[in-house]
């Protein structure tokens, strides 16, 4: 810094002491001309000010770091209009995700993405009402016409999870809503059996693909977007976002289920008892660990409930 021909002041603060500390005093001395003095302060305002300069860099740093951030960014929502040839620039993106085990505790998940960024509060979950069984199709149309039901704050490009059927039944909600203007795509993991087929391809050199594969609308082959990597990473946050969020709402609806169906086996705990048990431990696991004493801190359990509770969960525990 000092050899670009700034001005050099007559003491520099520093904040850890340098081994070579006279020579450098000497070079910088000889190009000011005068006699300069580096000085390591460990208290008093020489200290403060270091602790400024510190302040200042690192706000310096995280600007200049979320600006690298914001261009990449910017890089990969220009790519992904170019190269899954969408109508807008995907500013706004929301993505689904259903989960369920064979049908039952079946949830849905959407997650929004502003600027190519997660907006929490445009994520949303939905506990399917009309669809029975394992169907993942009819799971995906119905939180999908309740959320754009209302036609409020339309995305730019939707994301499903999953290939070519839910593709149709995201295009199907759209078409059946009278919606229009608004891209959408589905991501979706590759097979076993072709992964396998593409990593003979590959030894042999007659492919470069990535994983995961984009399915387009009017296209009859996915898309691979190996070949541009920010693209790619993006969708995948995006994609596995809305599965984390799926399966955390899953997790909690099929706890407070198991919960509950436990408890009504047991005498004296009604419908209130219940609510509270699931209220206060939060979990069906930290109900079956509770402990009579804890079980009493429970409003309106007292010592004969809790130990009745207590004794009917542990000879369940025993009988699995």
């Amino acid at each position: 810094f000092y050899d670009e021909g700034v001005f050099i002041p007559r003491e520099i603060l520093v904040p850890e002491p340098l081994e070579d500390r006279i020579v450098v005093e000497e070079w910088l001395s000889e190009k000011r001309g005068g006699k300069v003095v580096l000085i390591n302060p460990t208290r008093g305002e020489g200290r403060e000010l270091l602790k400024m300069a510190a302040s200042n860099a690192e706000n310096v740093f995280q600007t200049e770091r979320r600006g690298e951030r914001q261009k990449r960014v910017a890089l990969a929502l220009d790519l992904m209009q170019e190269k899954l040839h969408l109508n807008n620039r995907p500013q706004r993106i929301e993505c689904f995700d259903v989960s369920n085990i064979g049908g039952d505790y079946a949830v849905g998940s959407m997650v929004t993405f502003l600027g190519g960024v997660p907006h929490k509060d445009g994520y949303r979950r939905f506990r399917v009402k009309t669809v029975v069984g394992a169907d993942d199709y009819g799971m995906m149309y119905e939180i999908m016409s309740r959320r754009y039901a209302t036609r409020d704050d339309l995305p730019d490009l939707i994301v499903v999870d999953g290939g070519k059927g839910q593709l149709r039944v995201a295009l199907s909600v759209l078409k059946d809503l009278r919606i229009e203007g608004v891209d959408v795509i589905s991501l979706a993991k590759e097979k076993p059996e072709a992964r396998s087929l593409r990593s003979r391809e590959r030894k042999a050199g007659t492919v470069n693909r990535g994983e995961d594969r984009v399915y387009l609308p009017q296209r009859k082959d996915p898309l691979y977007l190996s070949d541009w990597p920010p693209v790619l990473f993006l969708l995948q946050q995006i994609r596995d976002e809305a599965h984390r969020f799926a399966i955390s709402y899953h997790r909690r609806v099929k706890a407070k289920a198991d919960l509950h169906s436990i408890l009504d086996d047991i005498a004296t705990v009604g419908t209130v008892k219940k609510k509270a048990l699931l209220k206060f431990f939060g979990s069906l696991d930290a109900v079956k660990a509770a402990s009579i004493e804890q079980l009493q801190k429970v409003p309106g359990v007292g010592r004969r409930r809790a130990e009745r509770i207590h004794t009917a969960l542990q000879a369940m525990n025993h009988d699995k």
